[in-house]
């Protein structure tokens, strides 16, 4: 038994080079899920679940996007996720939208063109969450 070609076999269509650039992808899902809870005004707990489930779904779309069955998986797993996940700990579907496409644009290595439509993105999530009573 070839041990060395089965642990590369483990990497899917990673190398030990792209580790750098996952993580990079990563924080840059994190820190987008971040500016967008801040954007929406969501309270410290959801904020802290919106941040996780960038990271999360970054992670998934660095892993499945060299493979569909793996990427339908993902998508599966996610939407049946969402379904358990208790109603009143749920964050605003427009903030989790936000954030999930944030997180799969910076999985799939479009980081930078999803911090730039953020400039975009925060006002509008700023102005649609916004309270009535001037805050």
């Amino acid at each position: 038994m070839d041990m060395l070609g089965t642990l590369a076999d483990q990497f899917g269509n990673l190398t030990l080079r792209d580790f750098p650039g996952m993580l990079l992808s990563m924080v840059l899902a994190a820190l987008a899920a971040l500016l967008l809870g801040w954007g929406a005004r969501a309270e410290r707990g959801t904020a802290r679940e919106l941040i996780a489930l960038a990271a999360v779904v970054a992670l998934g779309s660095l892993l499945a996007r060299g493979s569909l069955p793996l990427s339908v998986l993902f998508a599966g797993a996610f939407i049946a996720g969402m379904r358990m996940a208790p109603s009143g700990q749920r964050a605003d579907g427009l903030v989790r939208t936000a954030v999930v496409m944030a997180a799969v644009g910076c999985g799939s290595g479009a980081a930078l063109p999803v911090i730039l439509g953020m400039i975009i993105v925060l006002p509008l999530m700023r102005w649609a969450t916004a309270r009535s009573g001037g805050e």
